[in-house]
This record gives structure tokens, sequence and C-alpha cells, in this order.
């Protein structure tokens, strides 16, 4: 029998197969898979694993290109967040940074914005209330602004330069508008300061790397890396389908299994002292700011090396130290954080260049564990990969049925946010004269983000937090 008769015959008896990465998924009526069938399907799991991805793998479809699609349940919850009737909601969730540069020229820059907008169709991708996007077809590309500052000091900001600062660091899109991001071209005597603003539904942490990336290969006339054949409209698409099928159900409800037993013993948000501070209030927005801090590529190249030794990643060290520091402040020792990912379907050449939004979250439960560190971050591993193996029911539904049990809303304002291992030393690789100054990404229902990306060696870590909601010594 060959592998699609075998994979069929499976389906006949309700058998649901899957591909979850490297493991194979499947659901069965109770009593029908035999000992025989589980010894087939151990045997010939490399080659069921390889149809199942062939099966699934997502083309390009020209023809519906600029019709309607729907949005995934972080971008929903991102435009329903900009609503101000949430907790600390009133924003949208969003990203701003400040290039440094040498002088550049604002016509070739503009030429350039409109090739990479040509080039990403989320760029031109617009919201149709109350959950669904279209891509716009390309005509006439914005204007690109260019604000006069000479005679100003870019490295000691003042009152001009901070008011175009904040214009674009606290832009809002409404639902509708186009384009959802923006650059502009600040013009100091010696130097120019390029600002660039985007709404996080048509862009992920990654995207927001292609992006700058891209633009400044296509100024400096270096001609991008070839994208990949399917666009992110393919891929939700081909998951909405792929969501009502036989195996896309049995996954869901597997996963949903797995969450409704988990949620027994979770909690949401640590108990941390903001009491103290004072919380914007529902007519007002939270007003966040950021810290960084970066490690050098000698201390980061030995850091990962002595990870891998001990077979655990950087993220995971990370995520436990993460939640180590939470708990050191926290009156509960359970509690939960937020930890997003980017859903890239690795088997599409390419997709680590495809702009959108890709972000899942995953409601990681923090728990005190006894045991060294190093233990403690293999338990982080192993129940990470565990909760990310059932990322079929989403973060978002998570938080609903965790609020269920609790009898109120559940929230998680605590958020990790790891984009290690995507485009490793290629952020503004070739443009090494391009330097980050200043960035900021408020995000709806949020108090703490913690994000962390490699750049060229480096590895830099930003806090995003509501300031009125710490005094400054905690963070």
């Amino acid at each position: 029998m060959d592998i699609a008769e075998m994979i069929e015959e499976f389906q006949s008896r309700g058998v649901a197969l899957w591909a979850n990465g490297d493991r194979l998924g499947y659901r069965s009526p109770k009593g029908v898979l035999t000992r025989e069938d589980l010894a087939a399907l151990k045997a010939r799991k490399e080659e069921v694993l390889a149809h199942l991805r062939e099966r699934d793998a997502i083309g390009h479809d020209e023809q519906a290109r600029f019709e309607p699609f729907p949005m995934t349940d972080i971008q929903r919850a991102y435009a329903t967040g900009q609503y101000s009737g949430y907790e600390l909601g009133g924003t949208g969730c969003h990203s701003y940074a400040e290039l440094l540069a040498p002088p550049l020229d604002r016509e070739r820059l503009e030429a350039a914005w409109h090739e990479l907008i040509r080039r990403h169709d989320m760029l031109s991708a617009v919201v149709i209330p109350p959950d669904s996007l279209r891509v716009v077809p390309f005509e006439e590309g914005p204007v690109l602004e260019e604000i006069d500052l000479r005679g100003h000091d870019p490295r000691t900001p003042d009152e001009d330069y901070l008011r175009y600062r904040s214009e674009l660091e606290d832009r809002r899109y409404p639902l509708g508008a186009w384009p959802l991001h923006e650059f502009r071209l600040l013009q100091f005597d010696a130097c120019s300061i390029l600002q660039f603003s985007v709404d996080m539904i048509i862009a992920d942490f990654v995207s927001v790397k292609v992006m700058t990336q891209e633009l400044m290969d296509l100024y400096a006339g270096r001609r991008p890396a070839p994208l990949a054949e399917a666009t992110f409209r393919d891929t939700i698409m081909a998951r909405t389908r792929r969501a009502t099928d036989l195996a896309g159900s049995a996954q869901y409800e597997n996963a949903k299994q797995y969450w409704a037993e988990a949620i027994e013993t979770m909690r949401d948000k640590p108990s941390l002292p903001v009491e103290h501070a004072s919380a914007p209030s529902d007519d007002e927005l939270a007003r966040f700011t950021r810290r960084v801090w970066r490690c050098g590529s000698e201390a980061w190249t030995a850091f990962t090396r002595c990870a891998g030794g001990h077979g655990v990643t950087p993220s995971n060290v990370l995520l436990t130290a993460y939640a180590d520091v939470i708990r050191r402040w926290s009156s509960s020792g359970d509690f939960c954080v937020n930890v997003t990912s980017m859903s890239r379907d690795q088997a599409i050449e390419g997709v680590e260049r495809i702009v959108g939004d890709f972000t899942e979250v995953v409601v990681h439960a923090c728990r005190p564990r006894p045991g060294s560190f190093l233990e403690r971050v293999r338990a982080t591993q192993k129940q990470l990969f565990d909760e990310l193996s059932h990322a079929a029911f989403p973060g978002v539904e998570v938080l609903r049925e965790l609020g269920r049990a609790k009898g109120a809303p559940a929230i998680v304002p605590i958020v990790f946010t790891s984009a290690l291992g995507f485009e490793q030393d290629r952020f503004l690789a070739h443009a090494s004269w391009m330097n980050p100054r200043w960035g900021l990404s408020p995000t709806p229902q949020v108090w703490l983000d913690h994000q962390v990306y490699e750049s060229e060696g480096e590895v830099r870590f930003n806090w995003d937090y509501v300031q009125e909601l710490f005094e400054p010594q905690q963070i």
C-alpha cells in the first residue's frame, strides 16, 4: 500500500493525521486504531510526514490576491484594543523607530519606499471592519515628508525634535486607513534621522526588521533577495481552510483538551506592586517608554555556546530568568506570561522575508520550581515545547477559557518576545552606516514587554512598559 492510500484508508475510518513540526499528530475515534495501525504509523512516520507536508503546501492564488481575507485572532485583538473601554486599551499595537544615517536624499528614499510597497502586499493592506483585511492594488505611493531641523543637535533632542518624535510615536491608525505605516525624514546639518511607524496589524517583529533592511538595500541600489511565491494572504487562507478539514478540526480539539486540563491550575497576571503608581484613567492613553540593554558579540557567543552545551536554547534561558525577575516582585509565585512566537511555516522557502503579522501568543504558566537554575530552564523548555505543540487552540481562546474558569476576565499583561533565530546577523548588517537610535512598541492591555533580537553578532534587549504603572527603581 502506498503512503497516499494508507493515509486515505485511515481517514475513511475517521482517523485524522497531521504534521506538527517533526511530530506526527493523530486523533482517532475510541477503539478504531489497533496496535498494528500504530506500529505501521511509527514505521512509516517520515513517509507520512513528507506526504502531509506536500499535501498541505501553500501556493499563491493570484486571482484572489485583492479579495478580502480574515484577520488572525491576534490581529482582531489589536483592532479591539484600540478602544478605551478595555483596561489599558485606547492604543493600537504599533511600532516606532528612529534610524540615524548620513544625509539621505528625499526623492531617492521615497522611490525606495514605493518599491518596498510594491514588493510586499501587506504594505498596501487596509482593514475592513470589523475583522477583515484587503490588499489594495498599488497605484500612487505616499509622499515622504521631509522636516528641516538644520541648526538643531540630534544628540540632545530639543522641543521641536521631541514634538516630531511624539507625533509618530503616538500615531494611531484608524481602521480603514491607508497606508498603515509611514516613513518620515528629519534633516540635520550633518546627518539624517529616518522615522518609521507601522501598525502591527500588518507586520510582526520580524517584518519590521525586513522592512528597514530592504528599504536600505533598495536605497543603496542593492536588490533584495527574491520573495516567496506565497503571500501573507495565501498563508491565512490556507490556515482557514485547514481549520475546517478533518485533520485541522482534530488538531484543534486535541489542543483544546490539552489547555482545558492546563487551565485548571493556571493563574493570570502576577501580583505586582503597581497599586503604588497612578494608572491612567479610562479616558487617558497608556503612555509607554523603553529601557534598552545590549550584550556584546563576545559575551553573547559564550552565552549561546554554554546554553547549547547544556541542551537548552538561549530563548528558554532568558524566559526562565525573566519569570524569576517578575516573581521577585510578585506577591504570588504562580502567574502567566504571554510568550509571542512567529508562526512562519518553514516549509515555505523565503518565509522569513514575508511581511505580515504571523504572531501567535502562548499563555505560559510560570510556577516556582525546585532545583538549580539549569534544571528550571530545562523544565521551562519542555513545558514551552508542549505549549507550542498545542498552539492550534490559540492563546486568545486560552485566555477566554481561563476567564470563564475564574469567573472574571483573564488578563496577562506581561509579555516575552524573542526573535532570536530569525534573520540572524542580517538586521541592518549591510547598512552599518544606519544605526537604530530610538524605538517603542506600545501594545494594548500590556504592562511590560520584554523583546530580544540579534543584530550583527550582538543581542539587543528592549523593555517597553507603561510608565504610569511602575516606579523607575522597579524597572
